[in-house]
């Protein structure tokens, strides 16, 4: 191998690590991947089970951004077949509405007593807004929310929610969250619709009627085994089951890591470094002059932990819905937040004749649900599903539980400064780059992950990488939708 290549390391084999190791490795750099798990893929793998494919949680594929789905489609050959979807489904008060939801759709939901007492705080909140007679801090989802669907609304649906996907209170959670997720409609707009049945008016982004999905027929692992795949043919090298002990890098270039795989301990030298795991785990590794000064910001970047329930059933399905939300904050039962029907993306993945839905479960690890048994988890979710007449328990031939340490970032208000101060300090340091949905503590798709790793070749000058022009992708990152 050529000892004037530029050696690039790169942490996690998930869809951004491998995108960028195969941008730097076409482009000549000698590119190495360490991957903690025996996978590639990260979040985004497909696994086997008794002869059934399985995602870990349901990823459809779907983007905004041009050019993305050409890469994969075109440039890594991966089939993708277009998913016949044109919305998604929440069920709220013991009713299936559009999600994500409108607020026309949850007053629907109540009773007369309770949809006009909601939709008359609405319209005070509105006209409050517009007299600048809301409250002025509005640096939490909870304010944000209040200040715009009223308290009302809040109460029944947002703040709930929000408790339940990330376990703290909506009022701990950064209004950027709610600027970024919730569509806001004018008041103008409700009252036609309400008056006349007619929609129209600001759409979420990831509002299925607007997007068109797509997936491959046997997982959506299959777009992070043929970036591996490319990586390797362009002589990058992908490693398994590694456990990093320390990241070290001085002023005079002594750049090194220390991991051990297998039974085997390696202490290798490196120029450039592309972080995708998470950045609190990944700068707690990291001994460099000056980091005492983002320690304290990125520990507080914390994750959100979750449990994959799968239930083998003796039907093929339960739901014409591929995938459903479910908000009930008073039920004791639902712990779950989403869930997917496996052959409502490929019946390719199952056995004739067979289904498989997928229940999301979000919590902390170490916490009561973290800790409970995969009966106890069964238990609950069943009893819910019958309680419903969603399915019988006698339908369930087997269960399977997947537990994910590291899935969501949780954001904590302030997180965005905390951050911005732990990305400038990589980005003056000027060999580390951090990308990715826990990278970049980002709640990114699929297609944000592989356009952060495509335009790492922008970077590329002279063949070295320019960390002088980070930021300004790092602000484009962050807008993401």
């Amino acid at each position: 191998m050529n000892n004037d290549k530029k050696k690039v390391l790169v942490l996690g084999a998930g869809i951004t690590g491998l995108t960028c190791a195969y941008v730097l490795s076409r482009r000549g750099f000698e590119v190495t991947i360490l991957e903690k798990s025996g996978f590639v893929g990260g979040l985004a793998a497909t696994f086997s089970h008794n002869k059934h494919l399985l995602d870990y949680g349901p990823h459809n594929f779907h983007t905004h951004i041009p050019g993305v789905l050409e890469f994969v489609r075109d440039r890594l050959g991966v089939p993708m077949n277009r998913l016949p979807v044109t919305s998604s489904k929440l069920f709220f008060m013991g009713k299936f509405v559009d999600y994500p939801i409108k607020i026309f759709d949850a007053l629907k939901t109540l009773s007369l007593s309770l949809t006009i007492r909601c939709f008359l705080d609405y319209i005070l909140t509105r006209i409050g807004a517009k007299l600048r007679l809301k409250e002025k801090n509005e640096d939490s989802f909870e304010a944000w929310v209040r200040n715009r669907f009223g308290f009302f609304l809040y109460r029944l649906y947002f703040g709930p929610y929000v408790k339940k996907v990330w376990g703290i209170p909506a009022s701990e959670i950064d209004s950027i969250v709610a600027r970024k997720r919730i569509p806001e409609p004018s008041l103008f707009s409700l009252i036609v619709r309400s008056l006349t049945g007619i929609k129209f008016g600001v759409r979420h982004s990831e509002d299925p009627s607007l997007v068109e999905s797509y997936y491959p027929p046997k997982g959506i692992g299959g777009i992070s085994k043929k970036l591996a795949e490319k990586v390797e043919e362009y002589a990058g090298h992908v490693e398994l089951n590694c456990d990093i002990k320390e990241i070290a890098s001085d002023s005079s270039g002594n750049n090194r890591i220390l991991y051990s795989a297998g039974e085997c301990v390696k202490d290798i030298r490196w120029d450039y470094l592309v972080n995708t795991i998470p950045i609190n785990n990944f700068t707690a590794l990291l001994n460099a002059p000056g980091k005492d000064r983002i320690t304290q910001d990125a520990q507080r970047l914390t994750y959100r932990s979750i449990i994959l329930l799968y239930m083998f059933l003796s039907v093929d399905k339960v739901f014409d819905d591929p995938w459903i939300y479910f908000n009930e904050s008073d039920n004791e039962d639902l712990i779950f937040n989403r869930l997917y029907e496996v052959g409502g993306f490929s019946r390719e993945m199952l056995h004739e004749g067979k289904g498989i839905i997928c229940l999301e479960i979000t919590c902390y690890k170490g916490d009561n649900i973290w800790n409970s048994s995969d009966k106890e988890l069964y238990d609950k979710c069943i009893n819910y599903l019958e309680k419903n007449k969603f399915l019988s328990r006698s339908k369930v031939v087997e269960i399977l539980t997947k537990r994910i340490e590291v899935a969501y970032p949780v954001f904590r208000k302030g997180y965005h400064n905390r951050l911005l101060t732990v990305i400038k300090y990589f980005t003056e340091m000027g060999n580390i780059f951090s990308l990715g949905r826990q990278g970049l503590f980002s709640y990114a798709n699929m297609d944000h992950c592989i356009d952060m790793g495509l335009r790492i070749e922008s970077l590329i000058k002279d063949g070295k990488l320019d960390s002088s022009s980070f930021l300004k992708n790092y602000y484009e990152f962050f807008s993401y939708k």
